[in-house]
């Protein structure tokens, strides 16, 4: 709604606007140009002296930043070393334990597989009494 009102505004003062004469520059551009121009000319030689306490300042906190920035690398690298050793003696404990769990698996493999054996064995025979037959004469049916 409020656009189309500043549209109805705009349409009804549009033939005053033609009416209107076109008005002229008050100020001189190249007068603006040359005085902006001059005034930042004696700016920077009055500031010439103040240069080097400038380049002085800016290099000092420039120092500043790269020290804390290589504090912070310097610790971020120290905690890394920390994890990777802590990772190695991890590895090698892991390896030590699975070594020691191998030699007992080994030791333990006969009985294992015979107490698969036995397991199936008498699983097989008691589904054999429930169902009175035999998975192979159901498969053949």
């Amino acid at each position: 709604m409020s656009f189309l009102g500043m549209v109805s505004i705009a349409l009804k003062k549009s033939s005053a606007l033609k009416a209107m004469p076109e008005r002229k520059n008050v100020a001189d551009l190249n007068k603006i140009k040359a005085k902006v121009k001059e005034t930042t000319i004696n700016y920077c030689v009055a500031r010439a002296g103040d240069f080097d306490s400038f380049l002085q300042k800016f290099l000092l906190k420039a120092k500043v930043f790269f020290m804390k920035a290589e504090n912070k690398a310097s610790t971020y690298l120290q905690k890394l070393k920390e994890r990777s050793e802590n990772r190695e003696e991890a590895k090698t404990e892991s390896k030590t334990e699975n070594k020691l769990e191998s030699k007992k698996i080994d030791i333990g493999l006969d009985d294992y597989w015979k107490n698969i054996r036995t397991s199936i064995k008498t699983k097989t025979e008691k589904m054999k009494v429930k169902r009175k037959t035999t998975p192979k004469e159901e498969i053949e049916k």
